[in-house]
């Protein structure tokens, strides 16, 4: 009788565990409407330049939720403004990246945040005509890569950060085994931009490969020596120190549980002026240093 119980009760765990792993599966799914099927921001309203000239002081100034909620507006405004306007359209990635990285702490709401970033991003590959003729024919986007340039490389860098912080932040552990395909899809997105763009974005290309090397397990792909090696070439490269400097300690440094690393890379960018930044904006700068200090604040909890 005690053994049925004991099968009973296993029997059930089971059930539930099974559920648990097939609603992870389905709540943890990365997918979205794509770019093309995504209608624009609104009535064209207002001066384009003006309407983004109006995003970029705020760039250059919030430092809060609301100043970012504030910041997307008016980039949305100013595609809206302006549908054909590839500065318009990252921008709204952009800002749609660091607000749910730094300014967003529910899931549902990074994976919005994500979602719209890399749809915006597609808005603005969509802009190269060949590359939007293979896509309405049904190719996928990570599949016409090819047709892509040096004018696209925005773009492409958006779409794959919005990608890769997507599935690191947004996708629980347990779904993460089945969603690994959307890294290797932004991988060919950072490899056309080492062939058309080598320094894009001030070495935003170079930090993504490396915290792709972290976020894989080894068994597709994941290196950590590789990591390494990408994290140096950006610094050797005098391109963003900050944001390699950031990245390096907070994704590598933790886990090759090097303290001092760690330590070195992050009082160095608190040291820095925020405005003084070269292509990243104040509003990225300010973020980096706060998580900076945030995480010294722990280092003996992470160490």
């Amino acid at each position: 009788m005690m053994r049925q119980n004991l099968n009973c009760v296993l029997s059930r765990l089971i059930v539930v565990l099974l559920i648990g792993i097939i609603f992870s599966a389905i709540s943890g799914c990365m997918r979205w409407p794509p770019g093309v099927a995504v209608e624009g921001y609104g009535k064209r309203e207002g001066d384009p330049l003006q309407r983004l000239d109006q995003a970029r002081r705020l760039e250059s100034t919030v430092d809060t939720r609301d100043g970012l909620l504030e910041m997307v507006a008016a980039y949305e405004g100013a595609a809206a403004a302006d549908p054909t306007s590839r500065k318009a359209l990252i921008g709204v990635a952009n800002a749609r990246i660091l607000l749910a990285t730094g300014y967003t702490s529910l899931r549902g709401e990074k994976e919005e945040h994500y979602q719209k970033a890399m749809q915006a991003a597609e808005k603005a590959l969509l802009l190269n005509s060949e590359f939007r003729h293979q896509v309405e024919a049904g190719i996928p986007v990570w599949e016409a890569v090819s047709v892509l340039g040096k004018d696209d490389a925005d773009g492409m860098g958006y779409w794959s950060f919005g990608a890769c912080y997507y599935y690191r932040e947004a996708i629980p552990g347990i779904a993460k085994a089945w969603n690994a395909h959307w890294i290797q899809r932004a991988r060919v997105f950072m490899k056309r931009i080492e062939e058309v763009d080598p320094a894009w974005n001030d070495g935003g290309n170079l930090f993504n490969i490396a915290i792709v090397y972290i976020a894989l397990p080894q068994s597709q792909g994941g290196d950590l020596t590789k990591s390494q090696e990408y994290f140096k070439k950006a610094i050797e490269a005098g391109l963003d120190p900050m944001l390699v400097r950031w990245g390096r300690a907070k994704y590598l440094a933790t886990r090759n549980k090097d303290r001092e690393s760690f330590k070195t890379d992050l009082e160095w960018v608190i040291a820095q002026d925020p405005r003084q930044g070269r292509k990243r904006p104040y509003s990225w700068n300010i973020y980096f240093q706060r998580e900076a200090k945030a995480l010294l604040d722990t280092i003996e909890e992470i160490f």
